[in-house]
């Protein structure tokens, strides 16, 4: 059996042909922060928005202590549902609730992302369309431009 090893070019959507980050093609270039001469202090540097990279934040030894458990466990080694756990999401319903204002939330009216730009992406595809108006706050996130323009 002779196996073809010549694969087919795939075209690229239009949303992939408009879809330019100019965050990402800082953070490519190297671009460094640089210190000021008036200033000592060492500069964190939270470009890409996970100060945990350079040690800056230490995950607290009672997270540590139940992840391990819940590893241990077996129970959680495969894909969660998309939305995030219902158990997670009712916790952050009831956190937001307020009953006596008539405000009452449940795990269906909430949603887990993971992390702040794939909850942008996901809201602007679920919101937007090709060829709506959408307004960008300014100053703001250079994510919500790059959203609107592959739209």
């Amino acid at each position: 059996m002779t196996l073809n090893t010549v694969w087919a070019e795939i075209p690229m959507s239009d949303t992939a042909k408009n879809t330019k980050n100019p965050i990402r093609g800082l953070l490519t270039a190297g671009v460094r922060p640089q210190s000021t001469p008036r200033s000592t202090k060492s500069i964190i540097n939270m470009s890409m928005g996970d100060p945990t990279v350079y040690g800056n934040l230490k995950t607290p030894v009672g997270v540590l202590e139940a992840m391990h458990k819940h590893l241990d466990s077996y129970k959680g080694h495969g894909y969660g549902p998309a939305t995030g756990l219902n158990v997670a999401r009712q916790a952050l319903a009831d956190k937001y609730s307020d009953p006596e204002n008539g405000v009452n939330y449940t795990s269906d009216d909430t949603f887990l992302a993971t992390g702040g730009s794939g909850a942008i992406e996901l809201a602007m595809a679920a919101l937007c369309g090709t060829g709506d108006s959408i307004l960008i706050p300014r100053p703001g996130f250079t994510l919500y431009k790059t959203q609107a323009v592959s739209r």
